[in-house]
């Protein structure tokens, strides 16, 4: 079975803060974990819109929010907001690899935005492998998904798909919680 995980992290240590945004788009949503730097949560979404960050909450939301799309043999995405505005945006389609088509797509990519709040050595490799990743296996590309979330220091990246039902997020992440 594929991985497919959609996320939101947001640069906080308030709970209360990531509940009210949540409430205030007027959306179902699950917090699934927080850590020193990120609380990570996601959002019930439409089928069709599942890949795209959710204008409700970009709007609303302050500080770094980050949104993460990993669909493990299909691709991944990447997007950095700073108080609503998009300052990041990395797209990595696997679907077409296998065409002679570039795969990857870096439109609006800032590897400084990126480097700014990555943590440990990763920030000084991991922005140029992104920059680069065109050119490396589809193997490799799979992975760096999970090595930039790792690098971010995300605490909840693998395995959520929240759908209205919190049963499989919260066999994973067991502090898993509905915003009510």
């Amino acid at each position: 079975m594929s991985e497919f995980s959609v996320t939101y992290h947001m640069r906080t240590k308030n709970i209360k803060e990531v509940e009210e945004m949540i409430l205030k788009s007027g959306l179902d949503g699950v917090i699934i974990e927080k850590n020193n730097l990120w609380l990570s949560f996601a959002i019930s979404e439409e089928p069709e819109n599942i890949h795209l960050p959710n204008d409700k909450i970009v709007e609303n939301s302050s500080g770094t929010l980050i949104f993460n799309v990993f669909a493990e043999d299909h691709g991944w995405a990447l997007y950095i907001y700073e108080d609503g505005k998009q300052i990041s945006k990395y797209e990595q389609d696997f679907d077409a690899a296998y065409s002679f088509e570039r795969y990857v797509y870096l439109r609006e990519y800032n590897m400084n935005a990126l480097s700014k709040i990555m943590t440990g050595v990763s920030k000084l490799y991991l922005p140029v492998i992104m920059q680069i990743s065109s050119l490396l296996p589809l193997g490799y590309n799979m992975k760096l998904s999970k090595k930039v979330a790792s690098a971010l220091n995300l605490p909840a990246y693998e395995w959520v798909l929240y759908e209205g039902d919190i049963k499989k997020i919260k066999e994973v992440y067991k502090d898993a919680y509905k915003v009510k």
